[in-house]
């Protein structure tokens, strides 16, 4: 008798947030009061001591822009605007200077687009964004060591948009986000960042701008608030920078490092100020008196939330899949996003895959990728599934990848037993030829179809893969090559040509596999994928069989034996017969995966006197319905026959053989 197959779906598990938070991660904008206040005590040192005098200059308050609409703001004292700054003034002030600025407003995501390719290196800039390329106190872009890694990966680079990418890429991947007290409370210079591989936003921001302004690229520091849920801080509000690049005939683009935004910030961004230095103070404090002092707290800064928006705009759509569906225990597999930029104009996203905890990826779950206008490319990561698989259960794990606001695409694949195991060296081959097609222009003019798809044979059997190659572009594809394994044809096809090559099956190798055909030269490349099992011929093997050595007539004893495959194919139709002198009994089965027990009474009566062998017999047969034959037997010894016993045991056999004789 078979056994079921039992089918579990593995889950995903995600961390709780609330509607807040998940509103918030996804808002096209928001509306929200902010409130900056500043305090400082005067501090008198004699007795005739007084300030005549105050003046408070502030840089750091929201301001109207692209992405922020000031909707309602108030000073308290009044204010006076001069430019980027707001100046308090107090009159012959007693114990301390206090002042507030509370505006109402509403943010949006920032997205610049940039629709066309932008020569790099710059050669020329406007005379107001040449300051942005000089290097400062903190921003040290001048040295040598930041200049070596910026032209480094800006090598060879003819676009803007690509270089900055770069960088930028680079700078998330090398930086460590650390709240050691040596970043949080001072800023270091760029250099020590790039020595040290750690840092708060502002570090990483202040190398992120440093590396840019050494290869020419103009870029500012922006300070202001921003949302998180990060559990390395006390609240969801924070201080925070980031940085924005300029780029010819287009302004100045938001990067975000440490969020993992490039070309873009979303809405809970608050931009505040802007300046060419991290170091460069948001307050200024002036007084005329005597003998005082001020004692300058903190700005305080709180947000609350009054309304935002949901459907953050997309920017791309994935089409997520696994390579192998259906895999075995310690298999590895690649999990591919194939990601389409929605836009007219470029395009970053960062994309983060989720997966069961059985699952474990290799290298980063967290990938980021820069598309062209309408561009497609493709994202991989290899995962391994663990080897704790249980016979007889069909398992599924369900994956799925995560943008910067949104899921946006799920997939699965499942796993069992039998199922082929794809090493690490395999799986990393099937990713290099995708990246390949990828990058070689033509792949897209060289078409290859493979029949059959899948294929099961035995041994015994000859077995035939048959594929086509097909020209479907303009230009001719010559000098390609069509393999599998080490068995290669060479091809020349021209415009609208195609040719068809036969490939023998290696029926050697038992088990399931794939076989990859591959179709290249030096700029076209194509893969196509046969699923071959390849099954031996089913054995079958008895063991621990059990019988008494001897017994008499009017005893029974019990015949137990058990049967298992000894081979990878299952065999199929059993019939088991026992045969005894009296007659034979027995079992069927469909099929045989795991070992089955047997066991069945054995009468005294039903032996002659003297030796017995009870002999075991199963015949089955294989997928083609090809007979096999599988033998064993057993020994008792029937004793202490009397003579009424073994009169008996003649009739018996003499109305045994007159059945026989007529049927």
């Amino acid at each position: 008798m078979g056994k079921a197959i039992l089918v579990l779906v593995m889950f995903l598990l995600f961390a709780a947030s609330s509607y807040a938070e998940s509103d918030l991660s996804t808002a096209r904008s928001m509306t929200a009061i902010i409130e900056i206040s500043g305090h400082a005590d005067i501090i008198k040192e004699a007795s005739r001591a007084r300030v005549e005098s105050a003046t408070v200059n502030l840089s750091l308050f929201p301001k109207e822009g692209d992405f922020t609409d000031i909707d309602d703001i108030e000073w308290v004292p009044k204010a006076k605007i001069i430019g980027d700054v707001a100046q308090f003034n107090f009159k012959d002030p007693q114990e301390s200077l206090d002042y507030l600025m509370k505006a109402k407003i509403t943010t949006s995501q920032s997205v610049v687009e940039i629709r066309d390719a932008i020569a790099f290196p710059l050669v020329s800039l406007p005379d107001e964004i040449t300051p942005y390329v000089k290097a400062t106190k903190i921003i040290d872009s001048d040295d040598p060591a930041i200049n070596k890694v910026a032209s480094s990966l800006v090598q060879g680079e003819t676009d803007l948009y690509s270089a900055v990418y770069s960088i930028a890429k680079w700078t998330r991947e090398n930086v460590n986000y650390n709240l050691s007290s040596v970043t949080a409370e001072v800023s270091q210079k760029a250099s020590w960042v790039l020595l040290e591989r750690k840092g708060v936003c502002d570090e990483i921001t202040t190398l992120f701008i440093a590396l840019l302004r050494s290869v020419g690229i103009p870029a500012k520091f922006v300070t202001g608030y921003a949302y998180t849920t990060s559990p390395l801080f006390p609240s969801n509000w924070g201080a925070h920078g980031w940085a924005e690049v300029y780029f010819p005939s287009v302004g100045w683009v938001p990067y975000d490092i440490t969020y993992g935004q490039f070309g873009w910030v979303d809405a809970t961004h608050i931009r505040l100020s802007e300046s060419k230095d991290p170091d460069d103070s948001p307050t200024r404090y002036e007084w005329v008196g005597r003998d005082s002092q001020l004692e300058i707290d903190d700005l305080h800064i709180s947000v609350d939330v009054l309304d935002s928006s949901k459907d953050a705009l997309s920017m791309v759509e994935v089409d997520l899949k696994a390579s192998k569906q259906d895999i075995g225990p310690g298999s590895f597999n690649a999990i591919e996003a194939k990601v389409r930029n929605l836009r007219d104009s470029y395009a970053m996203t960062e994309l983060t895959l989720n997966i069961p905890r059985e699952v474990r990826v290799i290298s980063k779950m967290t990938r980021d990728i820069m598309l062209k206008p309408h561009e497609e490319r493709s994202v991989f990561w290899i995962v391994r599934l663990d080897s704790a698989l249980e016979e007889n259960y069909l398992y599924t794990y369900p994956v799925s990848v995560t943008g910067s606001w949104d899921t946006l695409d799920e997939t699965s694949f499942s796993a069992s037993v039998r199922s082929a195991v794809y090493s690490l060296s395999q799986i990393g081959e099937i990713v290099d030829q995708a990246q390949e097609e990828q990058e070689k222009v033509y792949s897209s003019s060289l078409s290859l179809e493979c029949s059959p798809r899948s294929i099961s044979l035995y041994t015994y059997e000859e077995g035939k893969i048959v594929c086509t190659a097909a020209n479907t572009g303009n230009t001719p594809l010559a000098g390609l090559s069509l393999c599998l394994s080490k068995e290669c044809e060479s091809l020349e096809l021209g415009i609208s040509k195609r040719a068809q090559v036969e490939f023998s099956i290696d029926t050697k190798r038992i088990g399931k596999r794939e076989e990859r055909i591959i179709a290249k030269n030096s700029k076209a490349s194509k893969a196509f994928d046969v699923e071959v099992e390849v099954l031996d011929e089913p054995l079958i093997e008895f063991s621990g069989v059990s019988l008494a050595k001897t017994t008499t007539y009017e005893k029974e004893e019990t015949l137990s034996f058990e049967i298992g495959k000894a081979s990878y194919s299952i065999p199929k139709n059993l019939t088991i017969v026992a045969r005894t002198p009296s007659g034979e009994f027995g079992w069927i089965m469909q099929s045989l995966g795991d070992n089955q027990s047997f066991s069945a009474p054995i009468k005294g009566s039903d032996l002659k006197k003297g030796e017995n062998a009870i002999e075991l017999e199963i015949r089955y047969l294989d997928g083609n319905d090809r007979e096999y034959l599988a033998k064993e037997s057993a020994m008792i010894s029937l004793e202490g026959v009397t003579f009424i016993q073994g009169l008996k045991i003649r009739l018996r056999d003499m109305g045994m053989w007159i059945n026989g004789l007529f049927g």
